[in-house]
């Protein structure tokens, strides 16, 4: 597990994992309990790769280079004005090096794991949502589990796994 520091103030924490493993949900609570502001990287995708994961259609890394290219410059602005959360896949190594190359040395990964039949569980359980359960088979197959990140098991109420975070982050 990666070394955390006490003061992790100023960081801007991309909470990672494939489709249904709790991004935006897990990150939204962790940003109201710790009084930041929070981003979800779907808000930021072009129309065009809605429109394509709509239909079931996964991306490519070509699809995702304006996309990651808008957040990385996002996160360099972020990392100006102190913490943000920003839920994003971030699936692959090279997916991260983009987003980190403006906020260097201050972007925190709190990868959201879990067992692929609870992840399956969740998709189908999404109201109006562009991801598909069929498209998350896709997902594993790409993910590069990061090495330099919190790794959280996601099997628990969402107030008990932000409780392990922030003690985890902050112990």
């Amino acid at each position: 597990m990666p070394c955390f520091f006490k003061n992790n103030r100023d960081m801007i924490y991309v909470f990672m994992g494939v489709c249904g493993c709790g991004k935006t949900t897990i990150g939204m609570e962790f940003a109201r309990r710790m009084g930041i502001q929070f981003f979800d990287a779907d808000d930021f995708y072009p129309n065009e790769n809605i429109v394509k994961m709509s239909k079931g259609y996964p991306l490519t890394d070509e699809d995702r280079v304006g996309w990651l290219k808008t957040l990385g410059e996002s996160i360099g602005k972020w990392s100006l004005d102190g913490s943000v959360v920003l839920a994003c896949s971030a699936l692959k190594r090279s997916h991260r090096e983009t987003l980190e190359l403006k906020g260097r040395n201050k972007v925190v990964y709190v990868f959201l794991d879990g067992a692929t039949e609870l992840l399956k569980q969740r998709i189908s359980n999404r109201v109006d949502h562009f991801m598909k359960e069929e498209m998350l088979s896709g997902q594993l197959d790409e993910l590069e589990r990061p090495e330099n990140a919190l790794r959280v098991e996601i099997d628990r109420p969402v107030a008990d796994v932000v409780s392990f975070i922030v003690k985890e982050l902050y112990r």
